[in-house]
């Protein structure tokens, strides 16, 4: 891919998302569940998508008021992207469009909690694009550059 697609905000029951989750059962069931299954997609209140120029849907990023359990204020759920795309900034504009769409909405930066360096990276980028604020409400569950998991 040589653009970059086309960001857009939409509500969870939008056909392109589901389009998205149906291509990630399809091809990379574990990551449906780890990212969007259960309690973490039941809060989901916003989406963002990605889709290239011809329409097709090829990354998700989901927004809730909360975390799974209820409080904490707005998060970040989970970030998909297809491996094709991936390295080409699709989960940072992702992560961007719904960091913007959190203070609209919830009047905050949402908490953003990455669980793998390339999250972390996109992570980083996309809240330092949006201010101070943002930035120190990414709370990574790594270690950057060690490739452990923290306890």
């Amino acid at each position: 891919m040589t653009t970059m697609p086309s960001i857009q905000i939409v509500d969870p029951t939008d056909p392109a998302v589901a389009a998205i989750l149906d291509h990630m059962a399809a091809t990379a069931p574990l990551s449906l569940g780890i990212l969007f299954g259960g309690d973490r997609w039941r809060v989901v209140t916003v989406c963002a998508i990605g889709r290239t120029t011809d329409g097709t849907p090829v990354g998700l990023a989901t927004l809730a008021p909360t975390d799974e359990q209820g409080g904490a204020g707005p998060h970040l759920i989970g970030v998909w992207v297809a491996p094709a795309v991936r390295a080409q900034g699709i989960a940072t504009a992702l992560l961007g469009a719904l960091i913007a769409e959190s203070r609209v909405r919830y009047g905050a930066y949402p908490t953003i909690v990455p669980v793998t360096h390339g999250g972390y990276r996109a992570a980083v980028r996309a809240a330092s694009a949006c201010a101070a604020a943002a930035l120190a409400q990414v709370r990574p569950l790594i270690a950057p550059g060690l490739g452990c998991w923290l306890p």
